[in-house]
């Protein structure tokens, strides 16, 4: 069950990544849809489900949330790297960076932007805060992705 809302949300993320040419636009893209699979109410449903403790006593549970930690990291890895390599990413080291910036995500939608953003729990406010601290991090500026279609 695990293994399989992981591949949906790869498919969703790839679907939204399909024809974007700009590593800037892609990480903000990248950066919304693994935000909102905790931010967003209904999927947020889905997430805790997958989270709980009841699931992750279920066989196999902890090898199947490596196998889409994975997943996720090397999506991002092609981002950061296509970026260094367009001189857009000027701090940037892909390997290292990509789980990094993968746990800033994770734990940001986990606590849904209480510690990131104090007082304000807004998806939006909290994607923003997230893409805008990343951008920092990697030497640039990295605008709003476009809107997601619902998935």
């Amino acid at each position: 069950m695990f293994d399989a809302e992981g591949e949906r949300t790869a498919d969703v993320l790839a679907a939204r990544l399909t024809g974007v040419d700009d590593p800037q636009l892609a990480l903000a893209t990248w950066i919304d849809q693994n935000l909102a699979v905790f931010l967003e109410p209904r999927r947020a449903r889905r997430t805790r489900v997958m989270l709980s403790a009841e699931m992750r006593r279920v066989a196999g549970y902890d090898a199947a949330l490596d196998r889409n930690h994975e997943r996720l990291r090397v999506s991002l890895l092609r981002i950061l790297r296509e970026g260094r390599a367009r001189g857009v990413f000027a701090h940037t080291d892909p390997d290292r960076d990509a789980g990094t910036i993968l746990d800033i995500v994770q734990r940001s939608g986990l606590d849904r932007g209480a510690r990131s953003v104090p007082g304000d729990r807004d998806a939006e406010a909290v994607t923003r805060h997230v893409v805008d601290f990343v951008g920092r991090a990697l030497g640039t500026t990295i605008p709003a992705a476009p809107a997601a279609v619902d998935g």
